[in-house]
């Protein structure tokens, strides 16, 4: 029983690790993602207002306002998905971590039992041992 207890115990303690290290990579890429995104919107900006002409500029800011807003809602949506996804890992990680010490504090509860009935059961036969040797 002793070393299926610590495969149970290990393969748990695993999972929530691999959980972890998963969460951490997503996190990861979210951070890329939003660096490479302010990184791209900077590099937007610098060039926009550098045309002499500025009724073309107009219309073609109005026309790459709407081309570059779709792009953005999109990205928007996906970081949100995202974030959520990230949120819900995070929470399943805290409730299996939570469990787990549940489990190991059960577990000791039952094993501090078992040494107490173990130690009872000693002392009734030590005791029907005097009895039965005082014939």
């Amino acid at each position: 029983i002793g070393q299926f207890e610590l495969s149970l115990s290990s393969s748990a303690v695993s999972v929530i690790e691999e959980a972890k290290k998963e969460l951490n990579r997503e996190r990861e890429a979210v951070s890329r993602i939003l660096a490479q995104r302010d990184g791209a919107e900077d590099g937007e900006s610098d060039g926009d207002d550098r045309d002499g002409d500025l009724e073309d500029s107009d219309s073609d800011t109005d026309t790459e306002d709407k081309e570059d807003s779709e792009p953005q809602e999109e990205f928007g949506l996906e970081l949100a998905e995202l974030n959520s996804e990230i949120n819900i890992k995070q929470k399943l990680i805290d409730e299996l971590e939570q469990s787990q010490r549940r489990l190991h504090v059960m577990k000791q509860q039952y094993e501090d039992k078992l040494q107490q009935l173990m130690a009872r059961i000693k002392n009734t036969q030590e005791e029907r041992d005097k009895v039965l040797a005082s014939y």
